[in-house]
């Protein structure tokens, strides 16, 4: 896994990190001198990542803290310890996300919503990152005392981001995922994929097949039916001429 120094609060001296980026000692995150590999995040249901401790000796990503609003750092320069104290806990569970398939996952810790105007769409920061949706305010900390945006960091969903930007942001996620993660795991997940969309090709043809079929004997069967009721119209002109004619002889 790879962070950026001050994304991650690394700072001179601290334990779990080397010094500076350029320094060649060994530097571990707060999971692995935890011992901990993937821990479960308390604020979405995703695995995977940077992770920091909270007060109570749990764990959450990074992003998940960064973007949560009532989510705090005891220590904002090192980003730890990570608290809840100003984050409601009815809001645990009471939003659900729209990126996750599973229902239950959905409603799985806490979801943001996005930040345009009246839009009620929510996902987990987690599931937003993958689809390059957030967005933080590079310029905030430059600007004077008057204009410090006291959250700089912003969500959109697909339809009010910016689709270039997002574009971007999600190509550098797939781009990071597929460098940690091991290939053969990836060819994996893309035999998966080709093998779904193969499956879902087949249904459609044979779907396809049995319409035409369908149609055909549609087709088949009408003339015959056309057939009988011509059939049955011409027996009724022959008895019409019969009763004419008799009853012309008998007039005669």
């Amino acid at each position: 896994m790879s962070v950026h120094e001050s994304c991650y609060g690394i700072h001179e001296g601290s334990m779990t990190s080397n010094q500076s980026s350029t320094s060649t000692e060994p530097w571990f995150c707060e999971a692995c001198v935890a011992d901990e590999f993937n821990p479960h995040c308390q604020l979405c249901p995703n695995v995977g990542g940077a992770y920091k401790k909270t007060d109570f000796g749990f764990w959450v990503h990074v992003v998940c803290a960064l973007y949560t609003e009532g989510v705090s750092f005891h220590c904002l320069d090192r980003l730890e310890p990570v608290t809840f104290y100003h984050l409601a806990w009815k809001k645990w569970g009471a939003k659900s996300c729209v990126f996750c398939e599973d229902p239950q996952l959905a409603v799985t810790g806490c979801c943001i919503g996005c930040d345009a105007g009246m839009c009620r769409v929510n996902f987990h920061p987690t599931c937003a990152q993958k689809h390059g949706l957030l967005v933080e305010d590079t310029q905030a900390k430059y600007r004077g005392s008057a204009e410090v945006v006291a959250e700089p960091f912003f969500a959109y969903c697909k339809q009010h981001a910016l689709h270039e930007q997002s574009r971007e942001k999600k190509n550098n996620y797939l781009r990071a995922f597929s460098a940690i993660h091991k290939p053969k795991e990836i060819s994996d997940a893309r035999i998966k994929r080709k093998l779904a969309a193969a499956a879902a090709q087949e249904a459609r043809l044979r779907v396809q097949e049995e319409s035409h079929d369908a149609c055909l004997v549609a087709e088949e069967e009408t003339p015959s039916s056309e057939r009988n009721a011509e059939g049955v119209a011409e027996e009724g002109e022959e008895v019409t001429r019969e009763e004419e004619s008799s009853s012309c002889s008998i007039a005669a």
